[in-house]
């Protein structure tokens, strides 16, 4: 089968959620510093409202995977591919960064202080827990996703009725997950397990094999599909804020809320912060001019790589210029982590690309299409 079409406005979700991820960093110091009320009232909005960076990359990977393998022949040839691909560009990046995050100079075992073997073998179970460093848990995630990809596949192909129930199917796996966890399981770090993002994980299946037919009917359907957007973007809002409430009452005013109510409004919040960024980033593609979209696609290419080399960028930022000062001064402070975050690990990300023939082991790969708009010709 010929290669499916490649969808550029995906690249700019992508954008919104990297954007989302450095911001939610950036200000992770500030939230638990109450430096002036006013100042930790707006950083705890940012810091909650944009938590939908990873869980949009889980749904966006289950979402590509399924556009792009669902509607082909399912072989061994074809599993081997796809394995191959994943050892290559996104394990082996994941094991260097592993690495450097936990032997480097901001870690508990620098290389420099001489390593033993109760560091390597701290290291390789971090490493196989996705704990070398906290950021990493979305790949240790996404292992364990494509693990499970090839029988997902096969049971959706083998049982194609199957597929108009996958966002249910999400949700109740998901959710099974977590009653038998808090039941049962007790595990602790339930955030670094694939059964606790399926609601994203199958919603981005869904999309993904029915995608070319939601689009088809959204354009034949325009009344309806602005109603469903105005719908979506009102419980969005509502949602989020609900959200952002929640913590604030938590760290601002101590106040103790049940633990389901967290998890189900944050569940809400960030799978509708999905929904809504690919809606908003087909809006961006067709209107806004073709400089804005081609740095947000720009951005979105080198995504992936930013997100394994941003907190490196935000550790060197912060040990020179610490979280300090008076209202003024300690806003700056992080808008400039927020923006040495952004700029310099894509400064670094797009600099491999361009000028290292082997970058793909660091960053893992971009695509080989043009994913960019072209300016319209001048008359």
């Amino acid at each position: 089968m010929a290669q499916k079409k490649q969808i550029h406005e995906i690249y700019i979700t992508r954008a919104i959620a990297i954007i989302g991820v450095l911001i939610v960093h950036a200000t992770a110091t500030p939230v638990t510093q109450i430096i002036d009320p006013d100042l930790s009232k707006g950083f705890h909005f940012m810091n909650v409202f944009f938590k939908f960076g990873t869980t949009t990359f889980i749904l966006l990977s289950s979402f590509v995977l399924f556009y792009t393998y669902y509607h082909r022949q399912l072989d061994r040839k074809l599993m081997i591919r796809f394995y191959k691909r994943r050892l290559l560009y996104i394990l082996l990046p994941y094991t260097l960064f592993s690495i450097a995050y936990f032997f480097g100079p901001f870690s508990n075992y620098p290389f420099f202080q001489g390593v033993d073997k109760e560091a390597v073998r701290s290291f390789f179970i971090s490493m196989l827990t996705g704990k070398a460093e906290g950021h990493l848990y979305f790949v240790f995630i996404s292992v364990q996703l494509y693990l499970m990809f090839p029988l997902f596949l096969w049971l959706l192909k083998k049982y194609p009725s199957t597929c108009k129930y996958l966002v249910l199917i999400g949700f109740a796996s998901q959710w099974a997950f977590v009653l038998l966890n808090h039941h049962y399981l007790h595990i602790t770090l339930k955030g670094s397990i694939a059964f606790s993002y399926f609601s994203f994980y199958f919603t981005g299946a869904f999309l993904g094999i029915y995608y070319h037919q939601i689009i088809d009917w959204l354009k034949q359907n325009r009344a309806k599909s602005i109603m469903y957007q105005v719908m979506l973007m009102s419980m969005w809002i509502s949602v989020a804020g609900i959200h952002i409430w929640m913590w604030y009452v938590t760290r601002i005013k101590g106040t103790q809320l049940p633990l389901f109510m967290f998890e189900g409004v944050w569940n809400a919040h960030t799978f509708l912060s999905a929904i809504v960024l690919i809606v908003m980033s087909h809006y961006i593609f067709k209107l806004a001019s073709s400089r804005i979209v081609n740095t947000l696609i720009h951005l979105g290419v080198l995504s992936f790589g930013i997100y394994l080399v941003h907190i490196f960028a935000l550790r060197t930022y912060t040990y020179l210029f610490p979280y300090q000062g008076e209202p003024l001064q300690y806003s700056l402070t992080v808008g400039g982590a927020f923006l040495a975050e952004l700029l310099l690990s894509s400064w670094i990300v797009n600099l491999f690309f361009k000028r290292i023939s082997w970058s793909w082991i660091v960053f893992g790969a971009i695509p080989k299409a043009n994913p960019y708009k072209p300016a319209p010709e001048r008359i």
